[in-house]
């Protein structure tokens, strides 16, 4: 975590606060698991945020260790449809005997175990409503811990119908492998005795109204959260062998229950004296002229919860910095020049032990070099000749080269309208220009034209300049504006070069206004909800992408389409060719 003096002064965070603060999040993660495995129904479940990886992967065995192997386990697909998901009727076993026959859906078979759910930020709405009224009606001996394993963007959220059912959050992102991999804090023994004593476990009425200011402090939306504070005291209690909630239980609960999930609320606590008025500031009532010690008492326990709260909030914030970090200096998809390993062309950067016949070119200096220390030791075990030079097959040394990652240009050009044709004109010349020192770099460009009902590939990957030219020349334009279309076929070009071990760019230009849908009917307002769609796809696959606005003004609203896409905003409403494709190769290159 950031110390005071940092804060103040602004200072960079040290390995050592980065490490602090993935070890805290960590053991609180531990704790988390094992209050699921010991009364998961009374929490709902856990909401897990963190990509695919590593950390996540651990926290999961971690779980399903600690439960045991009693509770179901069930993995909920994020396109399960309604009959998978709450049952329904089998008709062939109906048919073969003449009665009713009915399947147990997803939230029956999960009762009194785990449900667990990947990519929850793409729930659906009409899934995540039939899953919060099973949570709701089921009884609490069959109750399901619902695990939402959270992966989504700044802009992707995971249904809030869902979360304010759930009670612990627990951020994984950004963990590295040595924290993660440390011995676990709690195993199946103690999940067992915990789960003996947590039914008796008394909280004291005094620490109600502490428990209730923090809910308050935090923004809680509503009451389940304090019932889940509630909840999650007892079982840290339960949990350290202790027959009453103390203060430590009710801090650990805070950090899991609301210190990840109201950052914007955790920073700066409302304080209930600020707004009073200033005459009645020091008019104070007859009967409460000395407050019992007792509320002192409460209201440090209420500022050490509050306290909890942000210290959990800041150890995430600095993970996320440090991730974001390192993730802009290793450099974005895009970037032309990614160093790999190339056996046939690159520049040399040593060599490396193989066999020339599949591997690479023989580096003879170097194999050489590698038999020279044995030789006299060789020679002794074969004395067929003195005056040999004895090579064996682990002396081979194949020269090792890296070569610059091709880039794959991707231009999308908005081809309707009225500037239909100078937008075309330009893209035309940025692409000549580009594919004029393309051949070096290793680089290729390709054309996407938007325009009619749906979107048309011009010029597939090439660094041909005649195909270029061949294929530019003559091109019409005008029509519609179908740029869903335009921007799932440049999505999907992306990924088939990458896949070749390309690394594509795409460059967009267009001035934001769609009014034909991904079905290729008319109509703007789903022209545009199906764009929005398309720019969070691309986000999603993380290709970068230049994005030039070509109205006469800026305009706000494609510039955040531009922020969907996480893509590079250039106001561009007069340019030429050159303009153009300056900009391309100052971002590319």
């Amino acid at each position: 975590m950031l110390t005071h003096n940092q804060q103040q002064m602004g200072d960079r965070p040290s390995v050592d606060d980065i490490q602090k603060a993935a070890r805290a999040l960590w053991d609180d993660a531990q704790i988390a698991a094992a209050m699921l495995a010991t009364g998961g129904g009374t929490l709902g479940g856990g909401h897990v945020r963190c990509g695919p990886g590593g950390a996540r992967d651990r926290w999961l065995k971690l779980l399903q260790a600690l439960a045991g192997d009693a509770p179901a386990w069930k993995r909920l697909p994020v396109s399960v449809d309604t009959e998978r998901l709450i049952g329904g009727l089998d008709l062939a076993l109906t048919l073969s005997q003449g009665r009713r026959v009915h399947t147990r859906g997803l939230l029956d078979e999960a009762q009194g175990g785990f449900l667990i759910a990947a990519m929850a930020e793409r729930i659906d709405n009409s899934v995540a409503g039939l899953i919060a009224r099973a949570m709701d009606e089921t009884a609490l001996a069959d109750k399901f811990s619902l695990v939402l394993l959270d992966e989504g963007e700044a802009d992707e959220a995971t249904p809030v119908i869902l979360t304010e059912r759930i009670a612990l959050t627990i951020d994984l992102r950004g963990i590295p492998h040595s924290v993660y991999k440390t011995p676990p804090l709690f195993n199946r023994s103690d999940i067992e005795r915990a789960h003996a004593l947590a039914q008796d476990i008394p909280l004291p009425t005094e620490m109600l109204p502490a428990l209730s200011g923090a809910c308050a402090a935090a923004g809680a939306p509503s009451m389940r959260a304090f019932l889940a504070l509630v909840a999650a005291a007892k079982l840290h209690a339960a949990l350290s062998r202790r027959s009453a909630v103390e203060a430590e239980d009710a801090v650990v609960a805070s950090r899991l229950v609301l210190g990840l999930r109201l950052a914007s609320a955790q920073d700066s606590p409302p304080d209930d004296h600020q707004d009073a008025p200033q005459d009645q500031t020091n008019e104070t009532p007859d009967n409460e002229e000395s407050a019992p010690d007792k509320d002192q008492d409460v209201q440090i326990l209420e500022d050490q919860l509050i306290e909890a709260v942000a210290v959990a909030a800041r150890a995430s914030d600095l993970l996320q910095g440090a991730q974001a970090t390192l993730n802009r200096r290793k450099g974005g998809a895009g970037k032309a020049g990614e160093a790999v390993q190339s056996g046939s062309r690159g520049r040399m950067a040593g060599e490396r032990r193989g066999d020339p016949r599949r591997d690479g070119r023989l580096d003879v200096i170097a194999t050489l070099r590698a038999a020279a220390p044995w030789q006299t030791l060789r020679q002794r075990e074969d004395q067929r000749g003195a005056a040999r030079i004895r090579v064996r097959p682990d002396d081979f040394r194949i020269r090792r080269r890296i070569a610059n990652r091709e880039t794959v240009i991707i231009f999308v050009v908005d081809a309707s309208g009225s500037a239909a044709m100078n937008r075309m004109a330009e893209a035309k010349g940025a692409i000549e220009s580009l594919l004029s020192d393309c051949y070096a770099r290793r680089d290729q460009v390709a054309l996407i034209a938007c325009r009619g009902v749906a979107a048309e590939t011009l010029l597939p990957p090439s660094r041909s300049l005649v195909r270029a030219r061949r294929s530019l020349s003559g091109l019409p334009a005008g029509g519609g504006t179908p740029l869903a279309s335009a921007l799932e076929s440049a999505l999907q070009l992306a990924l088939v070069e990458e896949g070749k071990g390309r690394t594509p760019f795409i460059v967009l230009m267009t001035d934001g206004r769609p009014n034909i849908g991904r079905d290729g009917l008319p109509g703007r307002p789903q022209a545009l909800d199906d764009a929005i769609e398309a720019a969070k796809a691309i986000r999603s696959a993380g290709v970068s992408v230049l994005f030039f606005d070509t109205n006469r003004r800026p305009d706000a609203r494609v510039k955040a389409l531009c922020d969907t896409m996480a893509g590079d905003y250039r106001p561009l409403p007069i340019a030429d060719a050159g303009a153009i494709s300056k900009a391309v190769r100052s971002v590319v290159t």
